[in-house]
């Protein structure tokens, strides 16, 4: 079974979202928040660092959306890390 893709990048959350990926998961450890998607999403996020263009609204939008989540989840108790949805380390692949 893949590994998820997690990441601490609200804008790469954004970006893969917009790219139409959904969300697994989002927690915070009080400190940061992470982001889990399907081990689908590595072509995407290259395309990200890449500097590949998506529509500035969209991802606008996307971002406002992920910094209320952010919000929501840091003003709640932290949630320990699971073996399925590790807080660290992040990785890109």
């Amino acid at each position: 079974m893949a590994k998820p893709f997690v990441t601490a990048d609200l804008n790469l959350a954004a970006f893969l979202t917009v790219r139409g990926h959904s969300m697994q998961d989002a927690r915070s450890d009080g400190r940061q928040c992470v982001f889990t998607f399907g081990a689908d999403v590595a072509k995407d996020a290259t395309a990200f660092y890449l500097g590949e263009k998506i529509p500035a609204r969209q991802f606008a939008a996307a971002q406002r959306d992920l910094k209320g989540l952010v919000a929501r989840l840091k003003s709640r108790p932290p949630i320990p890390p699971s073996p399925e949805v590790p807080h660290a380390p992040l990785h890109h692949s």
